[in-house]
């Protein structure tokens, strides 16, 4: 099976208070066939995104700029 159908159409969300690994995760995801909807670094931008586009899945980091993510693991 090739890794570009894994998660074709998907779109994901990327939450990640470190840039380079936000960038890791997207190149990944993307390999895989994911649609990244958005990078984000802090909470209240991962609840903005959320709020404005759709998305299936999200990959968040525990620690992110403004704080831990726990607002948005529920």
């Amino acid at each position: 099976m090739q890794s570009s159908a894994l998660l074709p159409g998907k779109r994901v969300l990327i939450a990640a208070g470190e840039p380079m690994i936000a960038l890791d995760h997207a190149a990944l995801l993307s390999q895989a066939g994911a649609e990244i909807v958005a990078t984000c670094a802090t909470v209240q931008g991962a609840v903005d995104c959320i709020h404005e586009r759709p998305i299936d899945v999200a990959v968040v980091d525990y620690v992110l700029a403004d704080g831990n993510s726990e607002r948005l693991q529920t």
